[in-house]
């Protein structure tokens, strides 16, 4: 399984199980750059500790994703949305900047391309909305 395209809807979230074969070379080649080793703080964030979190959120925010990098790390972050749950992932994200936020929002509606609203209700306003595919 890669990650690239692995979100036909908000609704059909890829399998955690199957994360340890995700095609993440793009995305851990630029978080390299960053100065993070992208898979164990990737791991860390599965085991809900929340200074992985924090740093996976930063570095959306600092914009250290493109390409398919940021296609993959998308939805890394739409599989850690649905391993927290809606009320822990949100609680760690509005504890973030704003400018933060508005990052994971827009990468999230990205891995979704569909309205998660009724799916993520306390996740889903914590930002505006953008959605590119449909």
């Amino acid at each position: 399984m890669t990650l690239a395209g692995c979100f036909p809807q908000a609704n059909h979230p890829i399998l955690v199980s199957n994360i340890g074969s995700f095609y993440l070379d793009d995305t851990e080649w630029q978080a390299k750059q960053a100065g993070v080793d992208y898979r164990p703080v990737l791991h860390a964030a599965l085991n809900k500790d929340p200074k992985a979190l924090h740093t996976l959120f930063r570095l959306t925010a600092d914009n250290v994703f493109d390409g398919a990098g940021a296609d993959s790390h998308s939805c890394v972050l739409w599989t850690l949305m649905t391993e927290w749950g809606d009320r822990d992932f949100s609680r760690a994200l509005a504890a973030e900047p704003a400018q933060t936020r508005q990052s994971v929002i827009t990468f999230l509606d990205y891995a979704a391309d569909a309205d998660y609203s009724k799916t993520y209700p306390l996740t889903y306003p914590l930002g505006r909305h953008t959605f590119f595919r449909s």
